[in-house]
């Protein structure tokens, strides 16, 4: 079972879930690379990750990283820490994580 506090409880045996599942990864895709890579933060593997955000013209990136953090925002992608986009995020829609796995589980 995958439990969620104040979310329905779905069985993950259950073919509804599968279903559930394969709705959201349907709805991820995969971006290409800018024609020039970035050297915006010394990590290569972070310039990548902040290549995914600008061609797919993210709204925010979420991460942990210090490199990537220090820079508070790039371009129009704002760089936020799991702890502020969940604020914000509860801030703007009124339930945070609650109504957002509530919204992945039904899609």
């Amino acid at each position: 079972m995958l439990r969620v506090p104040g979310v329905e409880i779905y069985n993950i045996l259950c073919p509804l879930f599968w279903d559930k599942l394969e709705d959201f990864f349907d709805a991820v895709h995969s971006v290409q690379r800018l024609p020039q890579p970035l050297t915006v933060v010394r990590d290569p593997e972070d310039n990548k990750i902040l290549e995914s955000a600008l061609v797919a013209e993210a709204d925010y990136l979420i991460s942990s990283d210090r490199d990537l953090l220090i820079l508070e925002s790039y371009d129009e992608v704002e760089i936020v820490t799991p702890e502020v986009f969940w604020n914000k995020y509860s801030d703007s829609k009124g339930g945070g994580w609650q109504e957002w796995v509530g919204q992945i589980m039904n899609m």
